[in-house]
């Protein structure tokens, strides 16, 4: 007479493989789309993740395609602060109008005690960092942007909101208010 098995406890296995392996063999698989920078790319952008367009920067810092996975980042963080809780952008002065200039460089007084990082999303993307009392500058294109900004401390929401640039000179100052 035979003995009684529960088949729920065998570990499961296609063929020759069990899932451990086929596990190993898809991480394999999945290490080569990262093994050109051609397939790099097509993979950062199939996944569309910030990780993704950060690997693809890491194993081709030189690559081709740097510039705009730096752009999809900065576009990326934008959005999770837009789409996560918090303050209102400080307001922006258009301080010297140049209507004929086709870009615009703003300039952000960094008046908190902390490292302040400001994203701009748009025609282009960028992001500054400027030290605690410290000035930083960036020049774009004219058109509409999404900006966030932050803080490396947890108690502090980030800033987020939207600007159109015209041309010309624009300053704005971040400041951190205790209630």
């Amino acid at each position: 007479a035979g003995k009684m098995m529960d088949v729920r406890t065998l570990p499961i296995t296609h063929d020759k493989y069990s899932d451990d392996k086929l596990e190993e063999l898809e991480k394999q698989m999945d290490e080569r789309k990262w093994g050109s920078e051609d397939t790099a790319w097509e993979r950062a952008c199939s996944l569309g993740t910030k990780d993704a367009f950060q690997k693809y920067i890491a194993i081709y810092p030189n690559g081709p395609h740097r510039a705009e996975a730096t752009k999809k980042i900065v576009d990326i963080e934008v959005d999770d602060i837009l789409h996560g809780d918090h303050n209102d952008l400080p307001g922006m002065k258009r301080v010297d109008p140049d209507d004929d200039s086709p870009t615009s460089t703003i300039t952000v007084e960094n008046a908190t005690q902390y490292r302040l990082t400001v994203m701009y999303s748009g025609p282009e993307s960028r992001s500054i960092e400027i030290i605690p009392g410290g000035k930083g500058t960036v020049t774009l294109p004219n058109g509409h942007y999404r900006i966030g900004a932050f803080v490396p401390v947890g108690y502090v929401r980030p800033y987020a909101g939207s600007e159109e640039f015209a041309g010309g000179r624009y300053e704005t100052g971040y400041i951190i208010v205790s209630y």
